[in-house]
């Protein structure tokens, strides 16, 4: 169930990368260090006189071995806490070791090298383990190397002291630097993140853009996985099961409902399983659509993540908003406003293609010779409502095929029909547009009259229609009801744009005569 968001504990045993990297720094400075206090035993006077060469050459192999073991493990090693911890204790004991190996040249001050192991633990450990350093470090002091800072018999209590003094100071210095890092090397991912981010959402304006309102939301869901999030949904408002899911399925919680937000506003939900953190969301409502976007993440997500998905949202939301005004001027460029069928040149475009192709052809129009009357002696709404029916039913007979011509008259395509096909349709036509309106408890008769051109393509569009205009009329002419079919094959080229096309200039043209349909 979703609980306030919280973020999950990092494992106790794991090491940073910066970690490891600060690690591989300590090695050189041991081996360095090793060295260093090498020449020293090598090059002073008094040291290499009060003791026999082969013994000093011992001394500088063990200082300069116990370094290299001790870095062989140090690569060697987990790279975890516990392992840095043995690290930190063998440096201990080495650099007592190293400090007992100089104390004929640096006398009652050789405890000063004790400072290096609690450096060190600065800078490996961080801040917090400064403390048990010091611990180390004193415990050393006064086992390996002796209790008097002079070699003397002096207060045990000096040495520990002053490193006590140090380590205090190397640990606040450590907090701080450490904060100021921390601090800065956040900034630093948070500014680039945010550059990645600004990018994404850049392309995501130029990708959404063109889409129709279901492949945007789509389009959003591969971009919040692309942002980081482990998965993404889309939600219908109230609805468990989601539209669509992009990404890790593993992500995604699976009980309950996601709940939808205020326009505007993300929920961010942390949602658990036996009491423990699962997964993450953060939710926004997509006012257009009205579906809820949700990204998921098993990591936790902040507020700058949140307003990421945000600002993801809000241009989605741009997007389907103009996608939905594009597809309204396209249906509006397209279609008839009061019966839906296609516009005249919506249709004039279709019946140009189907021309240019190869196969049969029909071309009809249909005209609805009683409009007048009806608009004359019933008003202008009844009028309109005889045409919203008479445009679905020739939408049952001929499909999208169908469109408007203007005004009284209908127009309709059949392609790849024979003409007896063809004619056989037209009849089914005439005669279901014949049949009486029902407005309410009257029923209306509208006249009606078809005329029909069949061909072979490919052929002028405009020859076809003029065809098909030219057996309407007759087809008027004849009286209610009548229906007239032209087949232009074989067809003359004698029709030209300046010459209004009469059936009776087309002596090839085979012509059925005005007929009424069977009943």
């Amino acid at each position: 169930m979703p609980e306030i968001a919280r973020p999950a504990a990092a494992a106790v045993d794991d090491v940073s990368p910066s970690a490891v990297e600060l690690e591989a720094a300590v090695r050189g400075v041991r081996l360095g260090l090793a060295g260093l206090v090498a020449l020293v035993v090598v090059a002073h006077d008094p040291i290499a006189r009060s003791r026999p060469i082969a013994e000093v050459g011992v001394l500088v192999g063990l200082v300069i071995g116990v370094a290299l073991c001790l870095n062989l493990a140090s690569a060697r090693l987990p790279p975890s806490r516990s392992s840095l911890w043995v690290l930190q204790v063998v440096d201990t004991l080495a650099i007592a070791g190293l400090a007992v190996t100089v104390e004929d040249l640096l006398g009652g001050s050789a405890w000063v090298l004790l400072v290096v192991p609690i450096l060190v633990a600065a800078v490996r450990l961080g801040a917090g383990a400064v403390g048990v350093a010091w611990v180390l470090a004193s415990v050393t002091q006064v086992v390996v190397i002796g209790g008097g800072a002079d070699g003397a018999g002096g207060d045990v209590l000096h040495v520990p002291a002053a490193l006590f003094v140090v380590a205090l100071a190397v640990a606040l210095l450590s907090r701080w630097l450490t904060e100021g890092w921390l601090l800065q090397r956040e900034r630093s991912t948070s500014l680039d993140l945010r550059e990645r981010r600004v990018v994404v959402l850049e392309g995501a304006a130029q990708r959404l853009a063109g889409l129709r309102p279901e492949a945007t939301l789509v389009a959003a869901a591969e971009i919040a996985v692309e942002l980081g999030f482990d998965a993404a949904t889309v939600h219908p408002r109230g609805q468990r099961r989601p539209l669509l899911a992009v990404g890790d399925r593993g992500a995604v919680a699976e009980a309950g409902s996601i709940s939808a937000p205020e326009p505007g506003a993300a929920v961010v939900t942390v949602w658990t399983e036996a009491d423990e953190p699962r997964t993450n969301s953060v939710s926004v409502l997509e006012p257009r659509s009205g579906a809820v976007l949700t990204a998921w993440s098993t990591s936790p997500i902040g507020a700058d993540r949140a307003e990421t998905f945000l600002a993801l949202v809000a241009t989605t939301t741009g997007a389907v908003a103009s996608a939905q005004l594009l597809g309204r001027l396209r249906r509006e460029a397209t279609r008839d406003p009061l019966t839906g069928l296609s516009n005249r040149h919506h249709f004039a475009a279709a019946l140009e293609r189907a021309a240019a192709a190869d196969g049969r052809l029909a071309v009809g129009f249909v005209d609805v010779v009683g409009l007048r009357a009806v608009n004359e002696h019933h008003g202008h709404a009844v009028g309109d409502q005889a045409l919203v029916s008479l445009a679905r039913r020739l939408r049952s007979v001929v499909g999208t095929a169908g469109a408007r011509y203007g005004g009284d008259r209908f127009v309709f395509l059949m392609a790849d029909l024979p003409p007896d096909r063809a004619a056989a349709r037209a009849d089914a036509l005439l005669a279901g547009l014949s049949l009486p309106i029902p407005l309410g408890v009257a029923r209306l008769q509208v006249e009606v009259a078809v005329g029909l051109v069949t061909a072979v393509a490919p052929r002028s569009h405009d020859q076809l229609l003029r065809a098909a205009d030219a057996a309407t009329a007759q087809a008027v002419e004849a009286g209610n009801g009548r229906i007239v079919h032209v087949d232009l094959d074989p067809l003359l080229g004698a029709i030209t744009s300046e010459d209004r096309l009469e059936l009776s200039a087309l002596p090839s043209a085979r012509r059925s005569p005005a007929r009424r349909p069977a009943r």
